[in-house]
């Protein structure tokens, strides 16, 4: 990830994992926003046509800072979700 300011790594790890049923689990371990105890889960429904993707993120932060942070995630996941949806 490049933040503008070089290179960032960001360390996630897989927390639960369910094949058969579409979802994903995974904590960050260093996030690149002042964040705590952050868990993201993907869950991905098939329509048939297309499919729908639920995906959420949970964590700790000064209340101050929640709708900047939440502001920033948001952004992050419509990037990534583009991503996914250019490869198919």
């Amino acid at each position: 990830m490049n933040s503008g300011q070089g290179e960032i790594t960001i360390k996630e790890v897989i927390t639960e994992f369910n094949d058969s049923e579409k979802h994903l689990k995974y904590s960050v371990q260093n996030p690149p926003m002042p964040v705590m105890n952050m868990e993201n889960s993907i869950s991905v429904k098939d329509l048939g046509e297309g499919s729908e993707v639920t995906w959420e993120s949970y964590f700790d932060a000064e209340e101050s800072q929640v709708g900047e942070i939440s502001s920033m995630l948001q952004g992050m996941i419509k990037m990534n979700l583009e991503g996914i949806k250019n490869l198919f």
